[in-house]
Parts: structure tokens; sequence; C-alpha cells
């Protein structure tokens, strides 16, 4: 049997403060952070830039496994990459939160960034690390 990574969720509803206090703990501990809402984010902007009609289920799905996000440190703050594309400040806007609302709505897509998310746990060269997770 192996070892499972550990990991450290912190769970919520949008907007309490797991991010915030999840990069805390992460860097205290030395750990990976993991933001799952910037991924349903990420997804968001990368439908929107590929012209991805928010009602198409499969193409949200696939859009989801092709989109390649990349989460880089810079100093105190963390820089996220959507197909090699910095959009932090992007998947901060208020009508990129309702695009990823829209989209966690589809229970495909929520499905597809479960798997995402437990993939970004499974990397060994992610552990150990501090996640949250959205309700």
């Amino acid at each position: 049997m192996s070892q499972l990574p550990p990991v450290l969720t912190i769970d919520g509803p949008s907007g309490a403060g797991k991010g915030t206090v999840s990069r805390i703990v992460a860097r205290h501990l030395g750990w990976h952070y993991l933001d799952s809402g910037a991924l349903y984010r990420a997804v968001g902007v990368a439908a929107s830039w590929a012209d991805i009609d928010t009602s198409d289920a499969s193409a949200l799905v696939r859009c989801t496994f092709d989109t390649k996000v990349q989460f880089v440190e810079q100093g105190e703050s963390l820089r996220v990459l959507v197909n090699g594309t910095d959009a932090t400040d992007e998947l901060r806007l208020e009508t990129t939160g309702a695009l990823a609302s829209a989209i966690a709505a589809i229970s495909e897509v929520r499905a597809a960034l479960k798997e995402r998310q437990r993939a970004f746990s499974l990397r060994r060269d992610w552990w150990p690390m501090v996640a949250t997770w959205e309700q």
C-alpha cells in the first residue's frame, strides 16, 4: 500500500477567507497551495477566450481537461497562469466569478474539476499541500 500524500483542505463558502488562511498556512509549513476556486475561474476564463457556450456541458468538460493551469508564487502573491497567460487579475473580476458560478452549476463540470483537484493532490512534486475546497 502506498503512502497517501499529506493534504490539508480548508472548506467553506465562497468569500469566507479560505484562500487567505490557506496561503498563510501553506507558506508557514512550506507546503504547496491549491486554490480550487481559481480552477473554476480559470476554466471560465479559458472557455471565454475560446468562445465556448457556457451551456454546452461537454465542451466545458473538454475545456476543463484541456486548460493548463499553473500557480506561480511571486513574493507574497500567487499568480495564476491559464494556458501560459497570466490571468490573475482577470480571475478576480466579478464577471469571471459569475462565469465560474455558472459553470460550477453544471454537475459534469464540477465532477471534472474535482478530478483535476485530485490530480494536483496526487502529483508528488506538489506534496505536501494546502487546498481550498469550494462547497
